[in-house]
């Protein structure tokens, strides 16, 4: 018993003790007894054990998927090159005609 009671001695000289004690009579509460009931706290570790078993098996409205593109990587690269090509030529036809020979 004796060991109990310096043992709370010590504490009560500590500051932080100290400063709970100020802060319940500045706000007139208990903060030392704010811990949360037994039944919650069996809640929360119920629902903590049924989600283990659940983790990984993601709703599928929930998985993001990977966008797919409406045209064909080949089909695109097919395009531009034709876009890209045709510009060229444009261009050199305009040159060869401005050029007086």
């Amino acid at each position: 018993m004796d060991n109990i009671q310096d043992y709370i001695k010590k504490l009560k000289e500590k500051s932080f003790y100290k400063s709970i004690k100020k802060a319940q009579k500045r706000y007139k509460s208990n903060i030392l007894n704010k811990m949360p009931s037994n039944r919650k706290i069996t809640q929360k570790v119920e629902a903590f054990d049924s989600n283990v078993t659940k983790r990984g098996n993601v709703p599928p409205s929930l998985v993001k998927k990977g966008r797919k593109h409406p045209v064909g990587p080949i089909l695109l690269v097919v395009f531009i090159f034709v876009v890209i090509g045709s510009v060229i030529v444009q261009m050199l036809s305009i040159i060869q005609k401005s050029k007086i020979f």
